[in-house]
Order: C-alpha cells, then sequence, then structure tokens
C-alpha cells in the first residue's frame, strides 16, 4: 500500500485518527493529512496535534470558518478535496471519520474519482433524522470498507443491507488515545490546578449547535447541579457569546475555562464524578473509565453505552430530569464495564484491514 489520505475536520477527527496513523507509520505507509479547517480554533487544533503526537496537516484546505449553509460548505470542501486528490499518486485508501459534513463531502468526492473509501467509526445510528446521523447513513453506502466500533453497529448495517465482507468491527479509536495519554494525564493534574477535588465535581461539554433556548435550559440544569458539586464547562468562544446571561455565581457557580487540548482534558475527566455531554464518543470513555455519563440528546448515537453496557443514561434537555438522573448518578455510580475490542487496539486493526485490502 503506496498512501493513504485521511481528512480531518474537528478535533474529534484528529482523535479518530491519531492511533490508525501511528499504526500505519510503523508499517512504512506514505500518509497525507488534509484538514478542512473550517471547524475549532487554531489553538486548539495545535494542542490536539501536540498531545497526540500527530504531525501538521500536509494539506489545509481553508474552507471557512464562516456563517455558510451545510449545502456551501459540502460544495465547497468537494471542490477543494477534488484538487488534492487528483494530484498524483493515486490515493490506495481515502479514510473518512466520522459523520460530520466535512466526511460526507469526501466520501462523495471519493467515490466520484472512483477512490476506495474507508469509514471510520461506521454503523452509528440512533438519532433518527438528525443530520449527523443522515450523513453516515449516506457514507456507509458510499464506502468500501466500513470500520465498526462495535457489534451493534455491525448489526445495523446488515440490517441496511451492507454485505458483511465490507464490514470489519475494530473498536473505538478515541479509547486508543485514552489509554494512551492515562500517564501524562496523570502527571498534569488538571484538577489541582483547578482548585478542584478528586472525585468531587462534574464536567459538561456540548459539541453540538445547540439552539438559543436549548442552550439555556442546559445552563439552567448545570447551575441546578451546580449546588451539589461544581461543574466544568469548558466552551468554545463562540459558544460562550451565545450564553444566556445572567450565570450562576458564588456557591452555584458553572466553572467556564477554555477548551482543553486533549490531554489536559482527559486529566480532568479522570477526577470527574460525573460527565453530562452530547457527544457520544465522551460517553465511550467515560464508560471505560467508570464515570457516570448523562447523555443530553433525545437518541444516543452509540447505544452500546446505554443497552449494553449501561454506564451512560440519556436524559434529553430537559433541566428537572436532568437534575433527577444526575442525583441517581452520585450516589448509585454505574459499574466500570469495557465494551468488547475497546482495549486500545483499534489502530492497529483499522491498518492490517486496510492493508489486507490493499
Amino acid at each position: 500500500m503506496s498512501l493513504v489520505v485521511h481528512v480531518a475536520t474537528a478535533r474529534s477527527d484528529f482523535v479518530q485518527l491519531a492511533s490508525t496513523m501511528r499504526a500505519l507509520a510503523l508499517r512504512g505507509t506514505t500518509q497525507r493529512l488534509v484538514y478542512t479547517g473550517h471547524r475549532g480554533d487554531a489553538r486548539l487544533r495545535d494542542l490536539s496535534l501536540q498531545d497526540l503526537g500527530l504531525p501538521e496537516p500536509d494539506t489545509h484546505l481553508e474552507v471557512g470558518p464562516g456563517p455558510v449553509s451545510r449545502v456551501e460548505l459540502t460544495a465547497k470542501v468537494m471542490l477543494a478535496l477534488e484538487h488534492i486528490l487528483v494530484e498524483p499518486p493515486r490515493p490506495d485508501w481515502l479514510l473518512v471519520p466520522g459523520d460530520g459534513d466535512s466526511s460526507l463531502a469526501a466520501a462523495l468526492t471519493g467515490t466520484r474519482l472512483s477512490l476506495r473509501i474507508a469509514h471510520l467509526e461506521a454503523g452509528l445510528r440512533g438519532l433518527g433524522q438528525a443530520p449527523s446521523e443522515r450523513n453516515g447513513i449516506a457514507i456507509d453506502h458510499l464506502a468500501d470498507l466500513l470500520l465498526t466500533p462495535s457489534p451493534d453497529a455491525d448489526r445495523r448495517l446488515a440490517e441496511e443491507g451492507i454485505p458483511p465482507e465490507r464490514i470489519v468491527c475494530v473498536g473505538a479509536a478515541a479509547i486508543d488515545n485514552l489509554f494512551a495519554a492515562l500517564p501524562s494525564a496523570r502527571e498534569r493534574a488538571i484538577p489541582e490546578q483547578l482548585g478542584l477535588e478528586q472525585d468531587g465535581y462534574a464536567v459538561a461539554t456540548l459539541e453540538q449547535d445547540a439552539d438559543a433556548t436549548t442552550l439555556a435550559r442546559l445552563v439552567r440544569a448545570f447551575g441546578s447541579l451546580a449546588r451539589k458539586l461544581p461543574v466544568v464547562f469548558p466552551i468554545a468562544p463562540p459558544t460562550r457569546a451565545r450564553l444566556p446571561a445572567p450565570l450562576p455565581a458564588g456557591k452555584d457557580a458553572v466553572l467556564l475555562p477554555n477548551p482543553f487540548g486533549y490531554v489536559d482534558f482527559v486529566s480532568l475527566l479522570l477526577g470527574a464524578r460525573l460527565v453530562l455531554t452530547d457527544s457520544g464518543e465522551l460517553a465511550g470513555e467515560a464508560a471505560v473509565l467508570g464515570i457516570p455519563c448523562l447523555i443530553l440528546r433525545e437518541k444516543a448515537d452509540r447505544p452500546i453505552t446505554l443497552e449494553e453496557e449501561a454506564t451512560s443514561q440519556l436524559v434529553g434537555t430537559d433541566p428537572s430530569l436532568i437534575a433527577e438522573v444526575a442525583s441517581r448518578a452520585l450516589t448509585t455510580p454505574p459499574p466500570r464495564r469495557c465494551p468488547a475490542l475497546w482495549d486500545g487496539r483499534t489502530g492497529k486493526r483499522v491498518a492490517q484491514a486496510l492493508l489486507e485490502r490493499s
């Protein structure tokens, strides 16, 4: 195999790709990392690259940021990416992580250019008609190789008519980086720097672009929870600007630090008593670490953390329900159970799957 091209947009994409890129590098595979550039800030991206041991992207498409529609964004990524992918040498694989708009754009572009596409984190369902789920379904039906995080994703793909020879269960790629980051994360002692006690605070994150009403409801829920224990809510500047005022203050304050780099965030997570998030990836990390997790969505994109491993609970955005379930979770923590193949070796399995089909 001579060349694998990876496409990344958000920090979560870098987290998904890191262990596979390391595994392929050890096998002498040439790789090219393409960054679309329309989400997140440069500081956070650079911190993530450094923490994950990734090189600076080979190509920056410079698509945004800007107030563009999803259709316009997809078109811009496709046009910019086409110029990169037609340059020799021809990629053996185009590796697409997740289910964002840029991932869909990459899969569509690769299909038009008759490239072989591998979808990392394939088969994630459960969000109904959410745009990300529709993207994921489209990518899965375009891709030649579907790399799934868990057996339930395999079953969903089979139900959709995907041939079994295109499906390989490899485990959760993000968990590889979690295991790799643990020694450094413990040394950084982020909770102590913030004046927090071990198992004495909650961590809240929001990755989706919530509307103003939903954001206000969630901040109210975080403030209510802060009466029982501090809530650390790392938040990017654009979301911070949309926060309702006034925010909880004094004893019931919600801490609003800037977003952390990957290892610093793992350090923060290690001391948490509870996690509240709309991120399926973070729900998976909480499951591995045995931390109770409340999923702030109406449906989860990783049902395995709900149905089979029972480490997370789905609560939506209703403040009263969040408060009720949080109280129960604080007194009755879930057992620590790690799904099969979430063992820190997913990147090696992805690399093997790509090599075997080259």
